[in-house]
This record gives C-alpha cells, sequence and structure tokens, in this order.
C-alpha cells in the first residue's frame, strides 16, 4: 500500500491535505497510529485543521451526539499519533436549502457547529466559528446573492469566499498567538 509520497525541500510552509469526497471525518480514528508516526517522523507536523461538515448535515439529524463522540475519538487518536501538532477544528459554515422558494438554513447546522465546539473543548484544542463568521442563521443566502462569495448550491464558499475567510481566519489566529506570546512574557516577570 502507498499512503503518500512527499517531494517537498522543507522551507517555508508546507501543506498537506488529506481529503475524501463524502466523508464525515470519523474514518481518520481507524488509519494506524503507526503509519500517521511514520508520516510524522519525516514531515515534523506543526498544525493539523479538521473542516468537515457539510456531509455529515446531509439529512435531518437533529442530535449529534454521535459525531461529537466521534470526533472526540478523532482528535484524541491524533494527539496521540501527533503529539507536537496543534489542532484547529474549523466548524461548519452555513448551509441552506430551498424552503418553497426561499433559501433558509438548514435547521440542523448551529446543533451540529455545536457538536464540534463541543469536541474541540472536550480534547482541549482550538476552535474557529465559520458559522459564526458568515453571520449565523440565514447568512449562506447573502454570500451566494449579495456577496457573491458563495456558490450557487447554498452550501459551498467560492474562490473569492474561500480567500476572505482564510485571511480572516489567519488574522484570528495571529491575534491570540500575539495575545499568548504577550500572556507568556507577563507570567515570566
Amino acid at each position: 500500500d502507498l499512503y503518500g509520497v512527499s517531494f517537498d525541500n522543507n522551507k517555508g510552509v508546507i501543506l498537506d491535505n488529506y481529503a475524501f469526497r463524502g466523508t464525515s471525518g470519523l474514518n481518520l480514528q481507524t488509519m494506524p497510529c503507526s503509519i500517521l508516526q511514520s508520516f510524522n517522523e519525516y514531515l515534523n507536523y506543526k498544525l493539523i485543521v479538521l473542516h468537515y461538515g457539510p456531509n455529515v448535515a446531509a439529512n435531518t439529524t437533529q442530535n449529534f451526539d454521535f459525531y461529537e463522540k466521534g470526533m472526540v475519538k478523532v482528535i484524541r487518536h491524533l494527539q496521540k499519533c501527533f503529539p507536537q501538532a496543534s489542532i484547529l477544528v474549523i466548524g461548519m459554515g452555513d448551509k441552506s436549502y430551498n424552503n418553497r422558494g426561499v433559501y433558509e438554513t438548514q435547521t440542523n447546522i448551529p446543533l451540529l457547529v455545536q457538536a464540534q465546539k463541543n469536541a474541540a473543548k472536550k480534547c482541549n484544542v482550538a476552535f474557529w466559528n465559520l458559522y459564526e463568521y458568515m453571520g449565523g442563521y440565514n447568512s449562506m443566502g447573502v454570500w451566494v446573492d449579495s456577496l457573491k462569495l458563495a456558490n450557487k448550491d447554498y452550501t459551498h464558499l467560492n474562490y473569492k469566499g474561500t480567500d476572505k475567510v482564510a485571511r480572516a481566519m489567519y488574522s484570528d489566529i495571529m491575534f491570540e498567538f500575539d495575545e499568548h506570546k504577550k500572556n507568556s512574557k507577563t507570567v515570566k516577570k
């Protein structure tokens, strides 16, 4: 079996994308730790970003306890395999459905976001709330129709939307990093 190849030169930022269409992310807990640790031995991961949701929210589920428990297992598995890496969970963004000609937020999206936030908190990892950043309930329609930052499927961001989100998330991460440095200096005094 071949799981990956790296031709990177270890300078700058190196991004690995482990993506599968149609997955909830829960399958990550089944990857053997020995294989992940082998990747880590060569690539020395610093940050793992977990961003899942549309495939979990695709049905009418109103209780995401199963998903929260599953994500806790995934995060703990990754913490074991990559002990030096920070982990960031990005919550699901808004997703709308056509309700008699009007696009509205799928009712289970806030519940899924809360389950993702709970899982991150239980594992003491960072959480970034994309749903909240977008504007919360019924924000996808604005991102599609007014801002032109998302696709007409009312689920996926377009290139301009992902650029906007990436810049905002980077800004928030750097703000928190600077705050951490300030607080670390205060503690040392």
